[in-house]
C-alpha cells in the first residue's frame, strides 16, 4: 500500500504524476471573463475554511486563488506551469461527468496549499488535520 503524503489529505483523489509542472506565486487577479473549472474548500472546527478555486483565461492560463476570510493571509495566487491541455480541468459542472476530480492538482501546487494550512493553523502534526477537518467541493 502507497503511503499517503501530507499534502495528499486535502484531496479525494490522487495525484496523477506529471514531469514539468510546476506553479508560480503572481498577483491576486480578477476572475472577470474568466472561465471556473474547479472548487474546493476544506472545514476546520467552526471557525476556520480554506478554500482553492481555480479558473482558465480566454488565452487558456490556469489561475489558482487560495482564500479564507479568517485568514492571516487572505488570499495567495498561484499559475500552474506546464500541465498539458488533457490534464486540465474542464468545469465543475454536472455534465462533464469528471467534475470535481482533484487528480490534475499537481504535487506542487499540493504542497503550497497544504504549506498555507498548516501555517495558517499553525499545526505541526498533519494527523490532527484530518481529524479535525472535512472537504466540501462546490460549483459556481
Amino acid at each position: 500500500m502507497k503511503r499517503q503524503k501530507p499534502e495528499d489529505l486535502y484531496f479525494l483523489h490522487e495525484c496523477r504524476p506529471y514531469r514539468g509542472t510546476r506553479v508560480k506565486r503572481i498577483r491576486n487577479f480578477d476572475a472577470r471573463g474568466m472561465i471556473y473549472v474547479y472548487g474546493q474548500g476544506d472545514h476546520f472546527g467552526d471557525r476556520m475554511s480554506f478554500h482553492i478555486d481555480t479558473w482558465r483565461t480566454r488565452s487558456g492560463r490556469l489561475l489558482v486563488r487560495f482564500w479564507s476570510r479568517r485568514a492571516v493571509l487572505k488570499r495567495i495566487s498561484y499559475e500552474v506551469l506546464g500541465l498539458p491541455a488533457s490534464r486540465q480541468p474542464t468545469a465543475s459542472l454536472p455534465e462533464n461527468g469528471d467534475n470535481f476530480d482533484s487528480s490534475w492538482i499537481p504535487r506542487a501546487l499540493r504542497t503550497k496549499y497544504h504549506e498555507w494550512i498548516v501555517g495558517e493553523l499553525k499545526l505541526n502534526d498533519p494527523a490532527l488535520l484530518t481529524g479535525a477537518s472535512f472537504v466540501e467541493l462546490h460549483t459556481r
